[in-house]
Parts: C-alpha cells; structure tokens; sequence
C-alpha cells in the first residue's frame, strides 16, 4: 500500500472536516453549504469527489496545475 502525503491550505482542511460530518450525516449537506458558504450543489459536487479520490479530491485544482 502506497501512502500518499496531501498537503493542504486551512481553508481545505476545514472544508474537509464539513464535507466528513456530512458524509457521516452529522450535519446536513445545507448545513455544510452554509458553514463553508457555498451552494448545496457544489457541496454535493465535493461529497462525489471525496468519495472517488478521498481527501486529495478536495485541493485546489488551481493550485495543483
């Protein structure tokens, strides 16, 4: 198994921790879009990319290039 180091900002590692209490249904994906101040949809559009690549999924992709 191969580990992988992420590094990310402190606006990424609080989206993060939002985009997990959502996954594991502690808050609402509303409740998530409010807190980071996004749209609900963009909040799902960022659940969908947790899920297939995990926490490297939520870095910038701006940033990455």
């Amino acid at each position: 198994m191969i580990k992988e180091t992420v590094t990310m900002s402190h606006k990424e590692l609080h989206r993060l921790q939002i985009i997990q209490e959502s996954i594991n249904r502690h808050i609402t994906q509303e409740q998530a879009a409010a807190r980071i101040g996004i749209s609900i949809r963009q909040v799902k559009r960022l659940v969908q990319r947790y899920r297939n690549e995990g926490p490297s999924g939520l870095v910038s992709h701006r940033r990455v290039r």
